[in-house]
């Protein structure tokens, strides 16, 4: 056992580089969260400001405690890559205090990540429609991925701390590793024998490093990775401005692969687009059932200064039975339920829904006429003139195909599912431009009918399947107006809105009826009804990326063998051109390189000085022969007759050299390699060749 351990340099320079990385992080998060706490202490001073978010000690408390860590290991990291390079034996620097340091870090920002607290603080800005909330201070993201970052660097440093205390247990007892410096364990000079006496400011080290050669090492490796990677090349043969500029056009060929590769990739996984399109109206594409509600978001007429309207809102409904006739009842409003003051006054102040019952199938809407009419009124209780900003937003919705809420844990959306926001969960209005009546004026209205669908099935399934997405889909209800009739004054606005559940947009089928518009004359009663859908697709996928990425690596690969003569990875990898083994023939087992030595090899002699019997792995590997190709049997039989070769190529070479060549020298040279798997010329076949 030796009386000292052994150095890591490498571990060294990684505690370098990774210490140089936090003191980033740290001095980034230093002033990001001062910058915080001052945006949120001039916000919670405002008293005409609702912080929804509400902004306790608690809050303070944890970002101050954030911003002190980051204070400390700033301090901390620029001591470790700098001081703790010439000095040793101080507390700062050893064990124990880099482990405890690492410790606390990753627990307080792993708090910080998961609580979030003063990190996203909203604010309620009023406005002429209700107002909204919005975050102030920097957003969520410049905290959530730094922090993260400085999570991982610290257990990074964390392991390099420890590292030694596992490490090295046979070299050092436990009692003095946690007093040793983490430096000299990795440089190894620290023995069974050393008992350090730790103080403030330590001692000078006897052999001091240097942080230059940290602070070099990652130029070092990459320069030891780019010289083959440009000058690689068939040295005396080609000079290294040939091979740079081969090399050149292999590495921005790759680099522009890969750019290309990426951004198709986020192309394929993030784009989607919508079409229009109109089609048979088949159950389960479109909804059978619509419990019709009409939306209404009142404006804010407090904060406009005018006075409030009345809306009414009553239905029209045609009975199933004709002796029954039409029914006509007020619509209801929905109020907010389990709600405070403040809930109501701030999450949702606008919003209000009239619900009347209308729940009728699709299937009895086509064999009514106007089976469902609304009758609106808006009307001024001060009785003076209504202008258009003044008059509320209508939309018609199927309280059916309401969305779950999701789940959250932000007090906004708790909120909201506590008090029950009458417009949550409706998707129509979100997609759906909203209808006003006009004051002054009795408007005719219909309400139609389309359809919007979303995939829902995942990118992987649809390509590997090859079929077509799944969808989901909601319903909304265009609202087109076919008339209007003017009124005695401005301080009534009244419409008829007919929920009539036509098609909208039904002038976009396919191309088969212009293609086919004799057999559709000719049956004219055949025509199936038509369902408009608003629907996704996806732009492009995987195997369209694969396509254009394999073109583009085909196009550069064909130039480079055409300038150059060598295939595209040549100057990065070695790779040859041609390669029969690849990449997993260099894992092959000791059993079958000793195969091909055995098949492939051959002793060298002084008439034939090659090693390799290159015609037999040309032929096994790289060439096929075809119809010129050896019988098997045939093959066997010049394989038993080559081993002879040698024995008779004495007598050969005299009968050879009564010949006269037709060759030059040099290729007669460069065909030597073939002499140890030619076949053995008869002596009567050679008597009568002899000139």
């Amino acid at each position: 056992m030796s009386l000292s351990a052994p150095s890591r340099p490498w571990i060294l320079i990684l505690q370098f580089w990774v210490s140089i990385s936090r003191l980033i992080i740290a001095l980034y998060e230093s002033i990001v969260i001062c910058y915080q706490i001052n945006i949120i202490r001039n916000w919670s001073s405002d008293e005409s400001i609702i912080l929804p978010d509400s902004v306790d000690v608690e809050t303070f408390v944890l970002l101050s405690s954030q911003l002190g860590l980051w204070i400390i290991l700033t301090f901390n990291d620029i001591y470790m890559s700098v001081i703790d390079f010439r000095r040793t034996n101080t507390f700062i620097g050893c064990v124990a205090t880099q482990a405890s340091i690492s410790i606390v870090a990753i627990i307080i920002t792993s708090i910080s990540v998961f609580t979030r607290r003063g990190w996203a603080p909203l604010r309620y800005i009023p406005g002429p429609f209700g107002g909204q909330y919005q975050s102030y201070g920097p957003r969520f993201f410049l905290f959530t991925f730094p922090t993260a970052l400085g999570i991982f660097y610290s257990v990074c440093l964390l392991i390099i701390a420890v590292f030694p205390a596992i490490l090295y247990d046979e070299y050092v007892p436990l009692g003095q590793t946690w007093k040793s410096n983490t430096k000299n364990f990795l440089m190894g000079t620290v023995g069974p024998h050393m008992n350090p006496v730790l103080s403030f400011t330590g001692q000078p080290r006897i052999s001091r490093v240097s942080a230059s050669n940290e602070l070099y090492a990652p130029g070092n490796v990459m320069s030891r990775f780019l010289s083959p990677v440009l000058f690689r090349r068939v040295s005396p043969t080609e000079t290294k401005s040939y091979a740079f500029t081969r090399n050149l056009f292999s590495l921005v060929s790759i680099c522009v692969l890969a750019f290309r590769t990426i951004t198709a990739l986020q192309k394929a996984q993030n784009q989607m687009g919508t079409k229009l399109t109109s089609g048979s109206c088949d159950w389960g594409v479109i909804s059978e059932d619509h419990n019709l509600a009409l939306l209404l978001a009142m404006p804010n007429w407090t904060a406009m200064n005018r006075d409030p309207l009345r809306v009414t809102v009553a239905k029209e409904e045609v009975q199933l039975r004709p002796e029954q006739g039409r029914e006509k009842v007020h619509c209801e409003q929905v109020y907010l339920q389990n709600c405070a003051s403040n809930d109501i006054k701030y999450v949702h102040p606008y919003h209000r829904v009239f619900s009347c019952q209308s729940s009728v199938s699709l299937k009895d809407y086509r064999n009514l006429v106007d089976p469902v009419t609304y009758h609106i009124e808006v009307r001024s209780d001060a009785n003076v003139s209504i202008v258009n900003k003044d008059m509320p937003e209508f939309w018609l919705s199927n309280a059916l195909e309401r969305l779950s809420p999701p789940k959250g844990s932000s007090e906004i959306a708790e909120d909201e599912r506590r008090c029950h926001n009458p417009f949550y969960g409706h998707v129509a209005w979100s997609y759906m431009p909203s209808w006003r009546l006009n004051p002054g004026y009795h408007v005719e209205a219909e309400a139609q009918l389309t359809t919007r669908r979303f995939i829902t099935s995942s990118v992987i399934r649809d390509i590997i399947l090859n079929s077509e997405p799944e969808y989901s889909h909601t319903s909304l209800y265009p609202i087109i107006e076919s008339g209007t009739s003017a009124l005695s004054n401005y301080t009534v606005a009244t419409a008829k809105l007919r929920v009539t559940l036509k098609p909208a947009y039904a002038y976009l089928p396919n191309s088969a009826m212009y293609h086919n518009i004799d057999q559709y004359s000719r049956e004219p009663n055949s025509r199936v009804e038509l369902c408009t859908f608003i629907q996704d697709y996806r732009e492009s996928s995987i195997f369209d990326v694969l396509g254009s990425v394999g073109g583009l690596f085909a196009l550069l690969q064909a130039a480079h063998v055409l300038l150059f003569g060598r295939p595209m990875l040549w100057g990065l990898t070695g790779a040859k051109l041609i390669t029969p083994f690849g990449i997993f023939g260099a894992c092959g087992s000791r059993d079958f390189r000793r195969r091909l030595r055995e098949r492939y090899h051959r002793e060298p002699t002084r008439e034939n000085p090659e090693t390799l019997r290159i015609g037999a792995f040309l032929r096994d590997f790289v060439i096929e022969l075809g119809p010129a190709d050896l019988e098997p049997d045939r093959s066997a039989v010049v394989s038993s007759e080559t081993l002879s070769l040698s024995a008779s190529s004495t007598g050969l070479k005299e009968m050879t050299d009564g010949r006269t060549s037709l060759l030059p020298l040099e290729a007669q040279k460069s065909s030597n390699f073939e002499k140890g798997n030619e076949t053995p010329v008869p002596s009567h076949e050679q008597e009568g060749d002899v000139v």
